[in-house]
């Protein structure tokens, strides 16, 4: 029987031991047929072998196929992951970006514009997160698959994502200027009005 041992090899058993034991002792008996038996021995021992070495090469191959699928199987999760992370916030971002730009005086008009800045300034850091997307997919993709089971975003649908919400940060920065423009409008017809009543 083929016997495995710690290392993962794969060695002689008992029964090929027992073999070669029996050879030797014919051989010391001066058997009749001395060199059959050694000829015969010499061709089970070489057929044993190979099939050792047939079997550690399957053995190998078997481990390195697990170790790609099990490669594979990590990034497809970590893709899922980051992307349901970045959709979370694309969607909480476009939800904000989206929001009616109101004001009601030049001060809190200049606090939309600055909260407005801080997140522009915070899509850096998305960008090397959405990069970072970028090369697992990357990963994926070097295996040849074009499916991931665990989700169904793709970095196609996220691109597309990414470049509406680029979109919609310049239509709030036009929305704010134009705010901002209308509250100083507001505010030099109200200065008008209070000089007019002062006279």
């Amino acid at each position: 029987a083929v016997v495995s041992t710690q290392s993962g090899h794969y060695g002689r058993g008992d029964n090929i031991d027992s073999l070669t034991e029996l050879k030797d002792k014919l051989i010391s008996a001066q058997h009749a047929q001395t060199k059959a038996l050694k000829q015969r021995h010499t061709d089970v021992m070489k057929r044993w072998d190979k099939l050792i070495a047939e079997s550690e090469a399957r053995r190998k191959k078997l481990l390195a196929a697990r170790d790609h699928f099990s490669d594979l199987e990590k990034s497809l999760s970590q893709f899922a992951s980051l992307a349901s992370q970045f959709n979370g916030w694309y969607e909480n971002a476009e939800e904000d970006l989206s929001e009616i730009v109101f004001t009601t005086s030049v001060d809190e008009c200049h606090r939309l514009r600055d909260d407005h800045t801080n997140f522009v300034e915070s899509l850096s850091k998305k960008r090397e997160e959405f990069k970072e997307l970028e090369e697992v997919d990357a990963i994926i993709r070097s295996y040849h698959v074009h499916v991931n089971p665990y989700t169904w975003f793709t970095m196609d649908t996220l691109e597309d994502g990414w470049q509406c919400l680029l979109r919609s940060v310049k239509e709030r920065d036009l929305d704010i200027d134009r705010e901002l423009k209308r509250q100083k409008q507001n505010d030099d017809l109200r200065q008008a009005y209070a000089k007019q009543g002062n006279n």
